[in-house]
């Protein structure tokens, strides 16, 4: 149907759709050449998402809502062919396990979670924001007590000028979470934050071949240590008050350490 997308590609039904549902399992399925969303799994608890292979669809690739779902191993790409606004994967709820899954080609995000007490972790990300900007690869939209652990992002560049894109981004009010462990290869701003609080930034890999920025618009206490930091240019920190503790972290600086 020609109608609003709505945020991230997410107004519409899957291919698969399934509501409030309890202890099932998804697995092993492929879709593909979908107008709207392949998966769609709301009002779910305890259940199952794993290796499933979805691809080329209209908008949004895979929508879940619901609490104590394990998401894994699943390979979603080339999403938001007839609605931009598409993020790869749209996930809400609480004690969810984001885990190793593959994202790839879409137009706006590769993820976008919000709630509480989420680990996002081991996931592959590229080629994601190729349309859209003010997103990243992986996009909390608020949220507190998320957990971003041993992701790799690379491959995001910025089309045309506008808000910008992130690997990792906590946004309107995420607090209490902790992103460490990842990697961001060829992404002039790895970490952007706003209206974000008591959040810490810890052991990541940020390495860029332009200048980089450390972003931490409207925050505020933040921890940022033991982090490498590797570019042929400058570091710009926006908003530097909000990091309350900078500790340890080892930067390569136009050749420099």
């Amino acid at each position: 149907p020609l109608k609003s997308a709505g945020f991230g590609g997410s107004a519409f039904d899957g291919a698969l759709n399934i509501i409030n549902t309890l202890k099932c399992t998804i697995q092993g399925i492929e879709i593909s050449n979908v107008g709207g969303l392949g998966i769609s799994a709301t009002q779910i608890t305890d259940c199952r998402i794993t290796d499933c292979h979805v691809h080329n669809t209209g908008a949004c690739g895979v929508k879940i809502n619901g609490n104590d779902i394990f998401f894994a191993r699943n390979h979603i790409h080339d999403v938001g062919l007839y609605y931009p606004s598409s993020a790869a994967f749209y996930a809400g709820g609480s004690r969810n396990h984001i885990y190793r899954n593959e994202i790839h080609d879409a137009p706006y995000s590769g993820m976008i979670i919000g709630k509480s007490e989420l680990v996002v972790e081991e996931n592959l990300i590229y080629r994601v924001m190729r349309e859209i900007h003010d997103g990243a690869a992986i996009y909390a939209s608020g949220g507190n007590n998320i957990i971003m652990r041993g992701n790799v992002v690379r491959d995001i560049t910025e089309s045309g000028s506008g808000y910008g894109v992130s690997p990792y981004y906590l946004d309107e009010g995420a607090y209490d979470c902790i992103v460490e462990q990842n990697v961001s290869i060829g992404v002039a701003r790895p970490v952007h934050n706003h209206i974000a609080r008591n959040t810490i930034i810890r052991d990541n890999f940020f390495i860029t071949d332009e200048d980089m920025t450390l972003s931490f618009q409207s925050s505020a206490k933040f921890t940022f240590e033991r982090n490498t930091l590797i570019t042929p240019g400058k570091i710009l920190i926006t908003s530097p008050n909000a990091v309350t503790k900078w500790k340890d972290n080892k930067i390569f600086s136009n050749g420099l350490d």
